[in-house]
């Protein structure tokens, strides 16, 4: 047994009048299955007994944030909290989310481990209900927009909780997005091409990345037209002048070139840059 393993039973048994030897015997098996049957909470909103004794999910992958490997919410010492986008419509369906678990005081004995919707509200459609070892992931996808609660089980679909998440499905806000590429030409009229310049397939790409992070707090970056323009050098530096000094002067290049009611996005050679035009 681990430590922490040790440290999950004797708090437990401390919490519930058992003799405190830190051996999950069967008077403390009994009490946690009686617990976690009927609730899978302690009572009065305190912090679930999951958390604190049994298991909790984990991301299936621990590197950069993924859409299909979201982040859990372990903050506030209440239940594991989890926000995912709602599919929208005419697009591309929702990501299969994987999430792997970390046992606190179960071992390989206690699989498997099967994952319900608790609130069976459609929020969210589990594809994949079965952990078999600890290499397995659970799968589901978000369906709608809602609550849901998923719910890990032992045994069997119905067996005694031991972890639960409380997963939110938002609605994306949409922000617009205008890009602007810029083809930069020296005083004798030669492009340019160190470093070369930026394609829209690499602007669409670098916004793919950053909605990775933003989707999962209800945010959505989408483009909705690029432009093509040719500046001198001089121009150029106005411009990243501007974007310097976070500011807009209705003489400049950005100023003449934003498009109203989006967010306009130059790419030039040396970076990328960003103005909002709310006129």
């Amino acid at each position: 047994m681990n430590d922490l393993a040790e440290q999950a039973i004797l708090q437990f048994q401390a919490d519930h009048g058992l003799v405190i030897d830190g051996v999950a015997g069967s008077n403390t098996r009994t009490k946690i299955n009686q617990i976690f049957s009927s609730a899978g909470h302690m009572p009065g909103g305190q912090q679930p007994l999951n958390r604190r004794y049994l298991a909790y999910f984990e991301r299936a992958n621990v590197g950069a944030t993924r859409r299909d490997s979201p982040q859990i919410d372990f903050r506030g010492g209440e239940a594991m909290k989890l926000s995912l986008p709602a599919p929208v419509a005419g697009e591309a369906p929702s990501p299969v989310y994987k999430l792997g678990c970390f046992p606190i005081n179960l071992d390989e004995s206690s699989f498997p481990w099967h994952l319900t919707a608790h609130s069976g509200n459609g929020t969210v459609s589990v594809t994949n209900s079965i952990m078999a070892t600890y290499n397995d992931r659970f799968e589901f996808s978000a369906v709608a927009t809602g609550d849901e609660v998923l719910e890990m089980h032992q045994g069997a679909a119905d067996g005694p909780i031991i972890a639960s998440l409380d997963v939110k499905v938002v609605a994306l806000m949409q922000v617009d997005l205008w890009g602007h590429l810029l083809t930069v030409r020296d005083a004798g009229g030669a492009e340019l091409a160190n470093p070369p310049n930026w394609t829209e397939a690499e602007a669409r790409s670098l916004i793919d990345r950053i909605n990775d992070i933003w989707n999962p707090a209800g945010v959505r970056f989408v483009f909705r037209a690029f432009e093509s323009h040719t500046l001198d050098e001089a121009q150029a530096g106005m411009v990243a002048d501007d974007y310097v000094h976070n500011r807009i002067r209705s003489s400049t290049i950005a100023r003449r070139l934003n498009r109203r009611g989006v967010m306009n996005i130059y790419f030039t050679q040396l970076l990328s840059m960003s103005y909002h035009n709310a006129d």
